[in-house]
């Protein structure tokens, strides 16, 4: 059985090997980091330490709009609800629970004779 300073030394020759090989790939590392922020730049996505900012070239919407936008969402929503309003019952989901189960018996009990 393994004891303590195995594992101790152990995590020191991990660490070391980890070290080891940020060392070997930091640049290649490096390098795909910045080029993902260029391609980000591009977009128009733009990364640093401050956070992320996102340049657009659309206008802000008014209260006006952002308010109607989220009522024909809602709107949308509950006519989803509506049509599917089984789905969204746990007694949907046992109804199917039980066919399933009572197909399984019927597999079963053919599959004895």
């Amino acid at each position: 059985m393994a004891s303590v300073g195995d594992y101790i030394f152990l995590f020191i020759v991990l660490s070391i090997l980890a070290g080891i090989v940020y060392a070997v790939k930091k640049d290649s590392i490096n390098q795909s980091i910045s080029g993902a922020q260029e391609g980000l730049k591009q977009k128009g996505i733009r990364l640093d330490s401050s956070g992320v900012s996102i340049k657009t070239d659309r206008r802000a919407p008014t209260r006006d709009e952002y308010i109607d936008r989220t009522r024909e969402s809602f709107a949308r929503s509950s006519e989803v609800i509506a049509k599917h309003k089984d789905a969204f019952t746990t007694t949907a989901w046992q109804k199917q629970k039980e066919l399933d189960e009572a197909k399984q018996r019927a597999k079963a009990t053919s599959g004895r004779r």
